[in-house]
């Protein structure tokens, strides 16, 4: 079916914050049009069917009902061609509030075809539920459309991205930036060395972790069985019927496949005794993983519920960013952990920096590994940042949406601050450091100006953020 419900997104959404175009003009009249008709088609159909008569009027009701409302949006100033377009923001409400209650309607109606395609044809009506068909062939099964993942493509954060693939093959899909958004990820800094129980660990940028998994669980509405079990005495054989019932369910598996970068499983053959992966790590794809070689971690697509409103989700997610910026040391959900988070990690940070000389050669190596992952991990965390504020802020209005709007300005000027840097850390995350000492103590010294920088724009972004919040509901 053509229809698919995006939780995360509104068509009112762009309407609160700009005045409509020629494109919005456009498709307004094609669909008003075409849904009308709908109306009229679906009640001619509903005498030949008679299991399915009942569901088919009552979606002929609500495509009505949606063309009602973009017949009331045509009406508005503005949305004529023959009336010039103005910046009028009552206005820009009232059509982010019909095109709600379009979208609303347009959903119930897809719910009523669907229902009556259950009646009719219930086999078929399942397959076209699946936006990623299951496809099996000569022993091997796969969903299709899961895209290779790797480094440098704008999704670092390898937890983010698997789950991104795993949800895009569902009729509940999430974007990147959405993901990182709602879990704080987007916003989070994290540091550890001698003084926390984690010590110098590159754990402090992944996103596979407890609070992110709950949060992201909390505001999209998926459950995220989470599960963590050893390779050495691993019952493989239970894990691989649960593995394999997933991907005949449709819903691929978030996993390490097995270096420590989450990868996606989403096929398999020899009855599952060898998985189909897209791994961050991998030079083919699919690659392919023999079930006893799958990494620990393993989290699943279990049941959805539906999630809170878009702006209830934008608004606890703001309330995550900014305790997270203020939380100073936390385990991220796993006891026995021990991290910096936010204000606090960029203090620690730069404090190792600058004294790094005075370190263990053991820490020193530790630090040298860990700090490029963490550079380029920042890097791409405020980029998506950036992007989830640029798509939610038109969720609020007024003081808040504009404060939400400096946020987005901010973190697109912290992005520059630590461009110069990147290609080197990039090059550092996969070659280790090529520089010779004096070199070395040069880049630390750059490093700890452009984390300074950084440092003051994103407590700027923050206050932004806190004023947004403050502004209310």
């Amino acid at each position: 079916m053509a229809w698919r419900k995006r939780s995360p997104r509104r068509r009112g959404a762009g309407f609160m914050k700009r005045p409509p175009g020629t494109g919005d003009r456009y498709c307004l009249g094609v669909y008003r049009s075409t849904h009308r008709a709908a109306a009229g088609f679906l009640r001619k159909l509903a005498p030949k069917y008679r299991k399915a008569a009942a569901h088919l009027r009552r979606a002929a009701g609500h495509f009505a009902a949606e063309a009602d409302a973009l017949d009331a949006l045509a009406k508005l100033p503005g949305m004529s061609w023959a009336t010039p377009v103005k910046p009028d923001p009552k206005r820009n409400a009232r059509a982010a509030e019909l095109l709600t209650a379009a979208r609303d309607a347009y959903a119930k109606g897809i719910e009523q075809i669907d229902r009556a395609l259950r009646k009719i044809e219930p086999d078929r009506a399942a397959a076209a539920r699946l936006p990623r068909p299951v496809r099996r062939k000569d022993g091997k099964v796969w969903i299709q459309g899961v895209k290779d993942l790797a480094f440098g493509t704008g999704r670092d954060c390898t937890f983010a991205a698997a789950l991104e693939e795993a949800m895009l093959a569902t009729e509940h899909p999430y974007r990147y930036a959405e993901l990182m958004g709602l879990s704080g990820l987007a916003f989070r800094l994290r540091w550890s060395n001698d003084e926390t129980k984690t010590a110098c660990c590159p754990s402090s940028a992944v996103g596979e972790m407890p609070d992110e998994c709950a949060a992201i669980s909390k505001l999209t509405g998926w459950k995220l069985p989470m599960e963590w079990i050893e390779t050495k005495g691993r019952d493989n054989d239970r894990l691989r019927k649960r593995i394999v019932a997933s991907i005949d369910a449709g819903r691929p598996v978030a996993a390490y496949p097995p270096i420590w970068n989450v990868g996606v499983v989403y096929g398999y053959e020899d009855g599952g005794k060898t998985l189909w992966v897209s791994d961050y790590m991998g030079k083919e794809h699919p690659v392919r993983v023999p079930i006893e070689k799958l990494g620990p971690l393993h989290v699943y697509l279990g049941d959805y519920v539906q999630p809170p409103a878009l702006r209830e989700a934008l608004i606890e997610a703001l309330r995550l960013a900014v305790g997270n910026w203020r939380r100073k040391r936390h385990d991220g959900g796993l006891k026995g952990r021990e991290y910096f988070y936010g204000d606090a990690a960029f203090a620690a940070w730069i404090k190792d920096l600058r004294n790094y000389d005075k370190l263990s050669a053991k820490t020193q190596a530790a630090m040298s590994g860990v700090d490029p992952f963490v550079y380029v991990s920042l890097h791409d965390a405020r980029r998506a940042a950036r992007a989830f504020l640029n798509e939610w802020s038109g969720l609020l209005d007024g003081e808040a949406r504009q404060a939400l709007e400096k946020a987005s300005e901010l973190y697109e000027e912290e992005i520059k601050v630590l461009q110069p840097l990147l290609a080197g850390k990039q090059a550092a995350c996969e070659n280790g450091p090529q520089e010779n000492k004096a070199s070395l103590r040069e880049v630390r010294l750059r490093e700890i100006e452009v984390l300074t920088k950084a440092r003051k724009t994103e407590a700027s972004a923050i206050t932004q953020m806190e004023k947004a919040l403050a502004a209310g509901p």
